[in-house]
């Protein structure tokens, strides 16, 4: 079997492994996301760039062209076209082109007055005008076509600007002012290709993180439990030495690792205390006695060292429910074993048994008559003081086990809740906040005990809210936490928490629970960042708590607000959430 070490390291193990992991991929998702809309709009704003600059060329190129054409000046027009397709290193060609498809300019020469058959010809020669706009050419916006067109000896992307061109007030036909989509694409290509280098660099930092936080939460874990398992160390071997005859041993108390440990610790050394002084006044009265006593001081020593063995399984039991108690599984079988020495220990015939041989020994001595009359009393008032002794041994073990049984309950108590909730994640049902307030407290009363807290409930009865329980009361407990810890630098008789639900009227009704305390509460310029993801008011605060909850909350249709007076004026968080579907009134 693996020891307890193996154990929680384990858990810390696979605690951090699911944890770590599981935000990196989130952060990694979210920052994906991001990164590619940025992506889109980038190339969406290319294409517009390019879309603007030629609408622009081409209205200009359009009015010259209708100009030159009124003047019948063909040269002019040709040589505009060649020096706009020269002059701009995207614009790949310049045509002039009757209704028909036939070139009556092109920015190459060779290609007047021949008819084109390309794949944007039929779409441009079906975009004609039925008049010249008013205001003139200038204010009509070119039509955009793309596709493919050879260039040369290959194909090349195109941009297509096509514009109506007039001659006075006759269409003549229509312009194509073609722009290269190459580079814009190599563009593109190359954001792509450097957004995915980023995302592999991310991801690679992710895994060294990931590798890393797990190997320092291995030793984390190895080292932290060292000293929980000293005290465990300690009361084994204490155990150990007692249960072999070694009753002079006594445990330390200072240093165990918690106080169930230090208590036992006491409980173990009173008992092994008053089990000196009866092996003592044993002893004595042995070396009097005469060979007839010997069978019975045997039978008393097989007495005792059946308590002692009593006494040894109690404090195993309690060592194993003290190192174990957050483990939910773990607690069943230590109360069932505390329980079991309890009956065995009040049903244990030592004390009858004492008083049995205490009783056959007095007769023996007050028959012997070789005896002095004072040695005589002296045995008689120390067997009449022994029953005594061996019975308030016995009494005083079986009243420390009963506090350490009832301390074991009241953990099982805590953790039977905190599973109950366990089995509701991921489920949305009907929920009580005043349940889940009072649930909450109880989760937490000893961390707000220690600190010498006083809670106050106003829990007026509210309609359900629909929401996944589990979830919410991680919320509700996390408000309670941040609620105490706010107040520990304030005295402890001005320690007040306060949990209040109801109801408010609304429209729309709303359900509400609200903790308050007597902390060291925020400024108004603080409580305008108390909800940003990293922001922290607490030394060792991550900012997570507060973010993820308020982002939870707004998802369902709720959410978390703050309030403060000011500085050393405490502070009062609240949830609101809608009712459950169907039950709102």
């Amino acid at each position: 079997m693996p020891s307890l070490r193996v154990l929680l390291v384990a858990m810390n193990c696979i605690v951090l492994g699911l944890l770590f992991p599981s935000l990196s991929l989130l952060y990694m998702h979210k920052e994906s996301t991001f990164r590619d809309q940025e992506l889109e709009r980038s190339i969406s704003q290319l294409r517009q760039d390019l879309r603007d600059r030629g609408a622009a060329l081409s209205g200009s190129v359009a009015m010259a062209a209708g100009q030159a054409l009124a003047g019948f000046d063909y040269a002019f027009l040709n040589l505009l076209l060649r020096q706009v397709a020269e002059g701009d290193d995207q614009v790949v060609y310049c045509i002039l082109m009757r209704a028909d498809g036939m070139a009556v300019g092109h920015s190459d020469p060779g290609l007047v007055g021949r008819f084109l058959d390309d794949p944007l010809a039929r779409p441009a020669a079906a975009i004609t005008a039925k008049g010249p706009p008013e205001g003139g050419p200038g204010f009509v916006r070119p039509r955009f076509l793309e596709g493919m067109v050879a260039v040369g000896d290959h194909l090349q992307p195109v941009l297509e600007a096509v514009i109506p061109v007039w001659s006075g007030a006759l269409p003549a036909g229509v312009l194509r002012c073609g722009f290269s989509l190459a580079s814009i694409n190599r563009e593109i290509a190359a954001e792509r290709a450097e957004w995915a280098a980023k995302m592999r660099d991310l991801r690679n930092s992710f895994l060294v993180l990931t590798a890393v936080f797990t190997s320092l939460g291995v030793l984390v874990a190895f080292f932290c439990t060292r000293y929980l398992l000293r005290g465990v160390a300690v009361l084994a071997e204490g155990s150990r030495l007692v249960a072999g005859g070694d009753l002079a041993q006594e445990l330390p108390v200072a240093g165990l690792g918690c106080a169930e440990y230090a208590r036992l610790a006491r409980a173990f050394n009173h008992m092994t205390g008053q089990l000196r002084h009866s092996y003592a006044a044993l002893d004595e009265a042995n070396r009097q006695l005469e060979a007839r006593v010997v069978e019975r001081t045997r039978e008393l020593a097989e007495a005792q060292e059946h308590l002692l063995h009593q006494a040894h399984e109690a404090g195993m039991a309690e060592m194993a429910v003290g190192v174990v108690h957050n483990i939910g599984n773990a607690m069943t079988p230590a109360i069932i074993a505390v329980s079991g020495l309890l009956r065995r220990l009040r049903g244990a015939p030592l004390a009858e048994r004492v008083a049995q041989a205490a009783s056959e020994l007095a007769v023996a001595i007050r028959g012997g008559a070789d005896l002095p009359p004072a040695e005589r009393q002296r045995l008689l008032d120390i067997l009449e003081l022994l029953p005594g002794t061996v019975a308030e041994a016995l009494g005083q073990v079986i009243v420390d086990l009963e506090r350490i049984n009832e301390r074991q309950r009241h953990i099982e108590a805590i953790i039977a809740l905190q599973l109950r909730y366990a089995r509701l994640i991921g489920e949305r049902e009907p929920v009580d906040l005043a349940r889940l307030a009072v649930d909450s407290l109880t989760m937490l009363e000893e961390s707000l005990a220690r600190r010498q807290v006083r809670v106050e409930t106003r829990l007026a009865a509210t309609p359900p809210v629909g929401m996944e329980q589990a979830k919410l009361m991680q919320i509700v407990v996390n408000l309670i936490k941040n609620a105490y810890e706010a107040m520990d630098p304030v005295p402890p008789a001005d320690r007040c928490l306060t949990v209040t639900t109801g109801v408010e009227s609304g429209p729309p009704a709303q359900v509400f629970l609200a903790v308050s305390d007597t902390g060291v509460g925020f400024t108004a310029e603080e409580r305008s960042r108390l909800f940003r993801f990293g922001y922290s008011t607490k030394p060792r605060g991550s900012g997570f708590g507060l973010h993820s909850s308020a982002n939870y909350l707004i998802a369902n249709h709720g959410s978390l607000t703050a309030e403060s007076p000011g500085r050393g004026q405490g502070a009062s968080f609240v949830i609101r959430l809608p009712l459950a579907d169907g039950l709102a009134t």
